[in-house]
């Protein structure tokens, strides 16, 4: 209940306030007890604030206490650790220490706070699915058409090539509507023996790029060729070797 004479308590550990009904006191600190009810005691501190402070954290200092500690010439306020800077990280008092009501808030109050950033995380690794689920049907279909491509860039244009296949060469290459229309009509053979100016008054400033794919594969049809026409010679002449013997 209430204090009748003046008490005072000295502080065992720190206690930061939570709320604005507790007080933050340092260990070491005297205080004057306004209130000595159960759990939580309510101190007045040498600045005038008042507030609730952990019991199990007081020990009750007795006026002849407080006389002799002043006779010892340590004055009042220095026995305050604000003032001396005494204070010491390692006497904070351990969170379950001040009873189980002041336990049991701390521990709801971390674990909801563990939620909070547990959730938070979730919404990240969420939107990070969302981001690469999005992109991929961006890129799904494009590339999807990049491997096609590829792949009817090997349809083969020969000298033998009819008109169909022609066509086939000219839309695997990507060639506008206009070029695979008019070019598409020709045989492999009229279209390797068309020349660059020719392209170019039939399909327009795509004609160069035509010139060019068509020349890229006359080389490469040309290299077959040859290394076809060696090896048949290579054979004939093993075929000579094999009957000579």
């Amino acid at each position: 209940g209430m204090v009748q004479s003046k008490t005072y308590a000295k502080i065992l550990y720190d206690f930061t306030a939570r709320n604005a009904t507790e007080l933050s006191v340092l260990k070491d600190e005297i205080l004057e007890v306004l209130e000595d009810n159960k759990q939580w005691w309510k101190l007045k501190n040498r600045s005038g604030q008042a507030g609730y402070v952990p019991y199990n954290i007081l020990d009750l200092v007795t006026p002849e206490d407080l006389a002799a500690m002043e006779q010892s010439n340590q004055k009042y306020r220095d026995l305050s650790p604000r003032a001396s800077g005494s204070s010491s990280p390692s006497h904070k008092l351990p969170p379950s220490y001040a009873g189980d009501k002041w336990g049991s808030e701390m521990a709801a109050h971390s674990s909801s706070e563990a939620k909070g950033q547990l959730i938070h995380h979730m919404d990240e690794v969420n939107d990070e699915l969302l981001k690469k689920i999005t992109n991929i049907k961006i890129q799904q279909p494009q590339r999807n058409f990049k491997v096609e491509k590829t792949q009817q860039v090997h349809v083969p244009l020969t000298f033998e090539s009819n008109a169909m296949e022609v066509r086939v060469w000219l839309e695997a290459n990507s060639f506008s509507k206009r070029t695979v229309d008019h070019l598409g009509i020709l045989t492999g053979a009229q279209l390797f023996s068309l020349n660059k100016e020719e392209l170019k008054k039939v399909c327009g400033e795509e004609g160069a790029r035509v010139f060019s794919k068509i020349t890229v594969q006359k080389s490469i049809l040309e290299k077959n060729r040859e290394k076809s026409e060696l090896e048949e010679i290579m054979q004939r002449r093993q075929e000579r070797i094999d009957s000579s013997t």
